[in-house]
């Protein structure tokens, strides 16, 4: 892992701490899918409160006036529907990625909302609107 996959991680971890109250361990997992082929999931919150799942694409980012591409974006937006095929996610070796996929259909049946964010001022959401708001 690079150091700025390292910091990107660190602060995607810290983001689920501050704005989903995970304790660390559950922060840590629910920023565990980041790696190859992670279909642009840096974060991934079942958040039964406001009765929404969060997915988020988080970028370290040393310069402020730069952000996520809009193919990064696109990725991420992508996985929704890849989402949508747990054994698909299981044959490509995800199968973490499967059951939040599992998780997210479960989701769906209780009427939870679906939130998406790319960018690398995670530090603001859920507050501000997001990317993506609709029906699982």
């Amino acid at each position: 892992m690079t150091k700025f996959e390292t910091k990107m991680r660190q602060q995607v971890t810290w983001y689920g701490t501050h704005a989903f109250q995970l304790d660390e361990a559950e922060a840590v997992e629910a920023a565990s899918y980041d790696g190859g082929n992670d279909r642009g999931i840096d974060l991934f919150v079942i958040d039964d409160g406001p009765e929404r799942a969060a997915i988020a694409q988080g970028k370290y980012i040393k310069r402020a006036d730069k952000g996520p591409t809009p193919e990064e974006a696109a990725l991420l937006l992508r996985a929704l529907d890849e989402l949508e095929d747990p054994q698909g996610l299981r044959d490509a070796g995800r199968d973490d990625l499967a059951d939040a996929a599992e998780d997210l259909v479960e989701a769906g049946s209780r009427g939870y909302t679906v939130d998406v964010k790319a960018g690398r001022k995670l530090e603001h959401w859920p507050l501000e609107k997001s990317s993506t708001r609709g029906r699982c």
